[in-house]
């Protein structure tokens, strides 16, 4: 009997492109949750595995018995994500992505629960349905689907993208992802999937560089916020060429990871606008970019 995509579980998920929130009746919109992407296997027991195909079935005890809520065997893509008060909090998450110990891990499970959130369906009763259009799909999963207080059917609107991003951005949530109606589902980058997502700037002061690491970054308060190393030649050049004319013996930061051994220092005068996704519980700043010197 020839093994089919249920039995290999090597999928790698659908991802989408950047783009600007646009309105149009060729799309769905729904909205992009911040936590972690995940296909399920779900068959008389659980499977579940991560962007990187990692199995990641232990770390999430509370879904053991959540393929009673599948009518049928399917492989399901879906996000995980923990909530504080009705929003994915990627911080919580963290907390629990990278433990080890069997019994932190069921603690956490308890104390921090998390939800999955399910989009998409590929496989459903021993057939591959990737081919299908993507309304076709929805409507699959919404008939294979029972929802719980752990498991939600990601809702979607038609046509109003720029409507739904500004709803989005008024309530901190991530983004929003467009979805061509009638596509198929591709693994791998796609342009059928569009994401739009929220972002935020912070003015930071240039603190030092490091090699590896990239420019260092702090606040007002010289507490470490984030290392950027993906910048174009030219800034490359003036940003570290202003380190060496500013240089410092000692760092400068009050507060700061233990791992800046090294680094070349300088005076914290100039202040760089930072573009980030989320501001951390420890203060660092995540999926940081440079957006540029702060010239007022």
């Amino acid at each position: 009997m020839s093994r089919d995509m249920f039995d290999e579980k090597n999928i790698v998920p659908m991802a989408p492109v950047p783009s600007e929130p646009f309105d149009s009746d060729d799309y769905i919109y729904e909205i992009k949750f911040d936590g972690m992407r995940c296909i399920g296997y779900y068959d008389n027991g659980v499977v579940l595995r991560n962007r990187a195909n990692k199995d990641i079935t232990a770390l999430f005890p509370e879904f053991r018995n959540i393929y009673k809520q599948f009518r049928h065997k399917c492989i399901i893509d879906s996000e995980i994500v923990v909530l504080n008060r009705g929003k994915p909090d990627y911080s919580r998450l963290n907390k629990r992505r990278f433990l080890s110990n069997i019994m932190h891990i069921d603690l956490m499970s308890k104390r921090i629960p998390a939800t999955l959130i399910v989009y998409d369906i590929l496989y459903c009763k021993d057939k591959t349905v990737t081919e299908m259009p993507l309304i076709e799909r929805k409507g699959l999963l919404e008939e294979n689907t029972v929802e719980s207080d752990s498991l939600a059917i990601s809702r979607f609107v038609r046509g109003t993208g720029t409507a739904l991003f500004e709803q989005v951005v008024n309530q901190e949530l991530e983004g929003i992802v467009a979805k061509k109606i009638d596509g198929i589902y591709v693994q791998g980058r796609s342009r059928l999937w569009l994401k739009s997502k929220r972002r935020q700037d912070m003015d930071l002061l240039l603190c030092g560089y490091m090699e590896g690491k990239g420019f260092l970054f702090c606040d007002n308060d010289l507490k470490y916020r984030i290392s950027i190393r993906s910048v174009d030649k030219n800034t490359f050049d003036f940003l570290y060429k202003y380190i060496i004319e500013h240089r410092v013996d000692n760092s400068p930061l009050k507060s700061g990871p233990s791992n800046l051994k090294g680094a070349i220092w300088a005076k914290p005068e100039l202040y760089c606008v930072v573009e980030y996704m989320q501001e951390m519980e420890s203060g660092y700043l995540r999926e940081a970019v440079f957006k540029g010197i702060k010239m007022d």
